[in-house]
């Protein structure tokens, strides 16, 4: 069992005289009291929502005890107890609170009943009158004092003492470990009255005898004339930065002893290198190990009050050496308005914020992992959701002082979550530096433990009970600085589990009488966790030699046995390098396998059935040795390509591509036994005549009126005697048995050709064979469409249609041959097109088509061309009906039928001279049809 053991008492009964008030302060950041009735409640294992009675657009301050449970709270204005009631006398404060950092509460750092609320009363810009018409007044910065020792609830006993006159927005305190104090920090003019520049840091001390009001002064020489923004101090406070909005973000050095500030420089977010929009620092905090700041950013390019706010990262652990600290706009050019920032006990850094739309400002921004640096630090954004009423101007959070949240990690080199994992059944020890000295006190889940007061702490043979929270505080008592530290055990790991009497056994046979082992072949004996876990072995107990070295890779998988060393030691490290041991005996078996048959393998049983290759697999090779060989069920087979691959277990084979008269090495195992013996055996590959199927243009062709085959496809091949044959279409469908087929339907086709001597066989090539057709004249399978009759231009298209995917050319006359059958401009007359399949199928088709007109002109003068003038009409769709002819005046000069020859330019016997006549024609839908021509003479 450990040596741990826990005392129930409470935590601050034993810390009272820890110096600097340092122990424990973490938990007095627990309950997190701020905007619309919002609350935030954190420990040592997580966070979770509650509620509060205040209601602040600003900057909050709330405080809990070493034990973490809420005191009060206040908003710079009221002061709530824990029971969420106001405070007796606990109104009329003297904060703004509408200020970016109205308040801060500060223990007595030597008695735990006192604290003191610093409220800042001064405003931006020239406030003409306050609320309620009452005259404006600048209460500058106050302080009041809250006493336990005579109310449980706490009670204000005093109110707005007097500190400055004056003071921008911000202040923030921190521990000063020399004389157990703090000291309060705010930046102001050089006299704290309003006017002029804020030059001037004032910090005030406060002790056990309560709070100096005269203030140590440290001038800067930056010219800083806004006040708004925040300012907080770094956990360890070295470091102080400020942010003033407009007049950028200030970062200083501090004197925790002093009480001055030592050293500033100007950061800018906006330069040359980073074009940020948000370019004015309104909010800062640091990461927990101080060296990373963050500021949450402003601006309002449009004077509108519409700021654009954003979230800038700066390195900072070298900044008095004067270099260019590496920046990363982490966001920018986000639509809501200022956002303040909290660094929390989890180690991460929250982010209020509020939207233009109310309805949308209810969650929290967390920035997961602030001690790494740029993009690493993985801010999410909308990551908290808190209840309603969360919103309207709801930009800040508590107000803390931040060496509350010095902690280290007490183990070194872990994970920034201080989370560690631990071995099961062995001693664990925490350990830290020796101090000559000092005073060393352990917790557990918040419990002291008893009689732990040294540097180490050592929780022997671990159980998983053990899983907690450990924290060391360390009190110098040389006037230095107590130290907080601590580290969660999440985690017990068991060791690796080994069973007892273990044995390893190996055989020797007649091919060698050299026995080796694999020992690494005894991990088959028995479960481990995982792939993590690591092995070495010894051929003496390393329990009793710890100096004696393992084996070498080499010699454990590959250990030459004398018969002598029979007792082999393994040592098993889980994922944290933790250790077990055990034993295990090497026995040596005489045996040997019986003579095995050659084992035939078909050439066509891998990728290529003629590539003289057969593919070896070892469970269809195993049965069929146990098939042809008198084999007792429980054997087992393996397969090695040399006798000591056998021996060792190592290069087994089990799937590969041999050629003919190959030998591999069998080794047998019994169930329960390591060996039964090892044999060569041979394998023999079987050849089989190879047919190709041809898959070159095999398309069927058919008449589509008959349905007849026009070419019927053969495909296939006659081997001979001694080969059996099975035709599959489509995949499935056995269609035939004979050799070849002869095809007359489309679809996929594949032949299976059995050597029934071997009973060997392999699929042929699957070809696809196609359906086409001959074009037809046929109106179901032939379309024609034309231009009316006299139509201006003279168009015709001819589409074809056929089965399967036939494809049609065109082509009319002698012209050129196209793919659509479309025509235009055709001549008055007879035509031929003639219509072709593209895939084989020669049988061609020829149309007739006609085109009906008239000449345009005629010479009537008895040369024998042209000399009358009739409607061409080929086809003799018009035959026998009368044209009527007229002159230029309309009057009848003619009347012809289509059937006879023509007009011969005459009327009544007289010869007509050259001129344009007009022709009236009745067509067979019963319209009439008018037009002109030309006698030339």
């Amino acid at each position: 069992m450990p040596i741990v053991r826990l005392i129930l008492f409470l935590v601050a009964a034993m810390l009272t005289n820890v110096q600097c008030g340092v122990a424990q302060d973490i938990n007095r950041t627990n309950n997190w009291m701020f905007g619309m009735e919002n609350g935030l409640q954190f420990s040592s294992t997580g966070v979770t929502v509650s509620n509060s009675s205040i209601v602040a657009s600003e900057a909050t301050a709330s405080i809990s005890d070493k034990k973490g449970n809420l005191l009060f709270y206040t908003d710079g204005v009221r002061v709530w107890n824990r029971n969420h009631q106001i405070m007796e006398n606990g109104t009329g404060l003297k904060g703004r609170r509408q200020n970016s950092q109205p308040v801060l509460i500060v223990p007595n750092p030597q008695n735990e009943s006192l604290y003191y609320i610093f409220t800042i009363g001064s405003y931006y810009g020239d406030l003409v009158e306050g609320p309620f018409d009452a005259p404006a007044v600048d209460h500058g910065l106050n302080y009041s004092v809250v006493d336990f020792s005579e109310n449980t609830e706490g009670e204000v006993t005093e109110k707005n003492i007097p500190m400055l006159g004056h003071t921008a927005l911000k202040m923030s305190a921190i521990a000063s470990c020399s004389d157990n104090s703090y000291w309060l920090t705010t930046l102001s003019t050089a006299n704290g009255s309003k006017g002029g520049l804020y030059n001037t840091f004032h910090s005030f001390k406060i002790d056990a005898g309560g709070v100096n009001v005269n203030a140590v002064t440290s001038t800067t020489e930056k010219q800083i004339d806004d006040p708004r923004g925040s300012m907080k101090f770094s956990p360890d406070g070295k470091k102080l930065a400020v942010a003033n909005v407009t007049s950028r973000l200030l970062l200083c050095s501090f004197d925790t002893e002093s009480g001055a500030v030592t050293y500033s420089r100007i950061l800018s977010i906006k330069d040359f290198q980073t074009a940020a929009i948000a370019k004015w620092p309104y909010s800062v905090e640091f990461s927990m190990d101080g060296e990373i700041l963050y500021t949450g950013s402003i601006s309002d390019p449009n004077n509108e009050g519409e700021t654009q706010s954003g979230l800038v990262q700066f390195l900072i652990d070298d900044f008095e050496a004067g270099s260019v600290l590496e920046k990363t706009v982490l966001t920018d050019d986000e639509h809501i308005f200022g956002s303040g920032l909290q660094l929390a006990r989890d180690g991460k850094i929250y982010r209020a914020y509020s939207t233009y739309d109310d309805s949308d400002a209810v969650y929290l921004g967390i920035i997961n992992n602030p001690t790494q640096a740029g993009y690493e630090s993985n801010y999410q954004h909308d990551a908290k959701i808190l209840p309603e009423p969360y919103h309207a101007l709801r930009r800040s959070l508590p107000n803390f002082v931040p060496s509350f949240f010095h902690i280290e990690n007490l183990v070194e080199n872990i994970s920034e979550s201080k989370e560690i994992l631990i071995c099961e059944e062995l001693d664990y020890s925490f350990s830290t530096e020796y101090i000559e000295g000092a005073e060393y006190r352990w917790f557990k889940d918040g419990v002291e433990l008893e009689g732990e007061n040294g540097y180490t702490l050592t929780i022997e043979n671990v159980e998983r009970n053990d899983i907690g929270h450990y924290e060391l505080l360390i009190n110098p008592n040389d006037g230095t600085c107590s130290k907080h530290k601590e580290a969660f055990v999440t985690k017990t790991v068991k060791l690796v589990e080994m069973p007892e009497n273990l044995e390893l056994n190996q055989c020797r046979s007649g091919v060698s009488q050299e026995v080796v082992f694999n020992l690494e072949e005894i991990l088959n004996s028995f479960n481990y966790h995982s792939e993590e876990d690591h092995f070495n072995f010894y051929t003496s107990d390393p329990e009793l030699n710890p100096n004696i070295a393992p084996l070498s890779k080499e010699e454990q998988s590959a250990y030459y046995f004398d018969g002598n060393d029979d007792i082999i030691y393994i040592e098993a490290m889980n994922k944290l390098g933790c250790s077990s041991f055990q034993s295990f005996t090497l026995n040596v078996v005489d045996a040997s396998l019986p003579s095995l048959n050659n084992v035939l393998l078909c050439d066509s049983n891998d990728e290529d059935p003629h590539d003289g290759l057969a593919l070896f697999q070892s469970e269809t090779v195993t049965s069929q040795i146990i098939s042809n060989n008198t084999i007792e069920d429980d054997i087992t087979f393996s397969y090695f390509p040399t006798y000591e691959d056998a021996l060792l277990e190592t290069n087994q084979i089990n799937e590969q591509a041999i050629p003919n008269d190959t030998k591999f090495w069998i080794r047998g195992e019994r169930t329960g036994s390591d060996c039964l013996g090892i044999s060569q055996i041979t394998f023999e590959v079987i050849g089989i005549p190879k047919v190709e199927l041809n898959d070159i243009d095999n398309i069927i062709c058919m008449n589509p009126l008959t349905q007849e085959v026009l070419n019927p496809i053969v495909l296939g091949r006659n081997l001979g005697q001694g080969y059996g044959y099975r035709w599959v279409k489509d995949g499935t469908t056995q269609i035939s048995e004979t050799p070849t087929i002869e095809i007359t339907a489309a679809g996929s086709y594949k032949v299976e050709i059995t050597d029934t001597s071997t009973g060997c066989s392999y699929f042929s090539n699957e070809v696809e064979v196609t359906l086409s057709s001959i074009p037809v004249n046929d109106p179901a399978w032939l379309e024609i469409e034309q231009s009316p009759t006299f139509s201006d231009t003279n168009n015709v298209n001819v589409t074809a249609y056929g089965l399967g995917n036939s494809v049609f050319t065109y082509q009319l006359d002698d012209g050129p041959v196209n793919n659509d059958g479309s025509f235009s401009d055709l001549s008055t007359g007879g035509h031929i097109i003639t219509i072709a399949n593209t895939q084989g199928c020669s049988w061609p088709l020829q149309v007739p088509i006609y085109v009906i007109g008239f000449p345009n002109f005629f010479t009537p003068n008895n040369d024998g061309y042209n000399d009358f003038w009739n409607i061409d009409d080929p086809f003799s769709e018009l035959e026998e009906n009368d044209v009527l002819i007229y002159d230029r005046y309309g009057k009848l000069v003619a009347q012809i039928n289509t059937s006879q020859e023509g007009w011969d330019g005459t009327s009544n016997g007289k010869v007509l001279m050259s001129n344009d006549y007009w022709f009236e024609i009745k067509l067979p839908n019963g319209n009439v049809y008018r037009d002109h021509f030309s006698l030339v003479r």
